[in-house]
C-alpha cells in the first residue's frame, strides 16, 4: 500500500535547489577554496561571518546561483572523474529508482515491463543487467521463441553492437553484404530527409525523373551528392569507399535536401517545361482513363455461364485442349454414431 499510495509522490517530488542553499553552496566553495582539508570552515561559521548578505542579493543573482548549483549537482553523473566503482554505485542507485518506478506503474497503471542495460564504453566493466516486473517473462520467452531465448547471449550481442558505436555496417561480413547494408542506409537517410523537408509522409524519392518529381513538384533540391554516379543507391556499384563517403555526408548533414527560393523554383520549373516541350525530357504518359472513377470488377454470374453453354457445345479438339475444371472438395460426412475405437 505504501508503494501504491506514496511511491509516485516520493519520486516525482524530488527536492530542487533553492536560492538560499545555492548561495550557501557558492559561499562555502569561495571561502574554502584552496584551504587544506582539516582547516576548512563549517557552514555555521560561514553563516555567522556573512550574516545579512543573502538579503542583499537581487533576484537575478539568486537565479544565477540556483543555475550554478543545479549544474554542480549534475556534474558527478557525467562520469568524467568517476572511478569504475563510483560508476557502478551511481548505476545501481539510478537503476534502483527506475525499478521502483516500474513497480509503481505496474500497480498504479497496470503494465509489465522488461529492460536491458549494457555499457557503451570499453573502459567501463559491467555485465548486462536485465530487469522484469513479471518474473515469469524469461521462462515464457525461453519456451515460446523458436530457437530459444538466452538472455546471456542476447545481452552480449546487444553490448557488442553498442560498443561498436551502434553501426549497422559492422553486422555485415562479406563485401557484398556490406555494400547492400550501406545502400539501404543511404536510401533510408534520403527518404527521411525528403519527408522531413516536405512534411509529407507520402513523399517518395525519385531518381529517374528527379527534376520533375522532386525539384519541380516539391521545390527542394538534394545538395552534396558525393558519389560519382547519380542513380538510385540500390543500383550503384558495390565499391565500398564511395558508398561510405556518401553515407557519412548524409549523416553529417553535408549532403541533404535544401528548399529552393521562389525565384529559383520558378526558373527550374520553366527550364523543365522547356525541355519537355523540346523533347529533351520525355514526360510520363497519362493513362487513357486518368481522372475517371473505376469501380470494382463484377464477378461473372451463373446466368452468364449458362448463356455461354447455350451458345454451342465445344468441339472435340476444344475439349481436348480445354483446361479441366477443378472440382470443389466436399467436407467429409460425420458418422451418426461414434465407437470407442474412434
Amino acid at each position: 500500500m505504501s508503494l501504491l499510495l506514496h511511491m509516485g509522490l516520493k519520486l516525482s517530488n524530488a527536492r530542487k535547489p533553492n536560492a538560499h542553499n545555492a548561495w550557501l553552496h557558492h559561499l562555502a566553495n569561495t571561502v574554502n577554496d584552496g584551504v587544506p582539508k582539516g582547516q576548512k570552515k563549517k557552514l555555521t561559521e560561514i553563516l555567522a561571518d556573512h550574516a545579512g548578505e543573502y538579503e542583499m542579493l537581487t533576484q537575478e543573482e539568486k537565479d544565477e546561483l540556483v543555475t550554478e548549483l543545479a549544474k554542480d549537482r549534475d556534474t558527478p553523473f557525467s562520469g568524467a572523474e568517476l572511478t569504475s566503482r563510483g560508476r557502478l554505485k551511481v548505476l545501481y542507485s539510478v537503476l534502483g529508482k527506475i525499478e521502483k518506478w516500474y513497480e509503481f506503474l505496474k500497480i498504479y497503471v497496470g503494465i509489465d515491463a522488461m529492460s536491458l542495460v549494457v555499457r557503451n564504453q570499453a573502459t567501463f566493466h559491467c555485465e548486462p543487467i536485465w530487469f522484469y516486473t513479471n518474473k515469469a517473462l524469461p521462462h515464457f520467452l525461453a519456451t515460446h521463441i523458436r530457437k530459444g531465448f538466452d538472455q546471456t547471449r542476447v545481452g552480449a550481442l546487444v553490448e557488442g553492437f553498442v560498443l561498436a558505436n551502434s553501426d549497422l555496417r559492422t553486422l555485415a561480413t562479406s563485401s557484398k553484404a556490406k555494400a547492400k547494408e550501406l545502400k539501404t542506409q543511404i536510401q533510408d537517410k534520403i527518404q527521411e530527409g525528403l519527408v522531413a523537408i516536405t512534411k509529407n509522409a507520402d513523399a517518395r524519392m525519385s531518381y529517374k525523373n528527379y527534376e520533375g518529381d522532386i525539384v519541380v513538384q516539391y521545390g527542394v533540391e538534394l545538395k552534396g551528392w558525393t558519389h560519382p554516379t547519380w542513380r538510385c543507391p540500390a543500383k550503384l556499384s558495390t565499391s565500398l569507399p564511395p558508398l561510405r563517403t556518401l553515407l557519412d555526408a548524409l549523416i553529417s548533414g553535408e549532403c541533404g535536401f535544401v528548399r529552393l527560393s521562389k525565384t529559383d523554383h520558378a526558373a527550374r520549373k520553366a527550364e523543365y517545361d522547356r525541355k519537355v516541350r523540346a523533347g529533351e525530357i520525355s514526360s510520363r504518359k497519362k493513362r487513357c482513363d486518368a481522372g475517371k472513377s473505376r469501380g470494382k470488377r463484377s464477378k461473372p454470374s451463373a446466368q452468364d455461364d449458362s448463356s455461354e453453354e447455350e451458345e454451342g457445345n465445344p468441339s472435340d479438339d476444344d475439349e481436348d485442349n480445354a483446361r479441366p475444371r477443378k472440382r470443389r472438395r466436399a467436407n467429409p460426412k460425420s458418422a451418426e454414431t461414434i465407437s470407442d475405437s474412434d
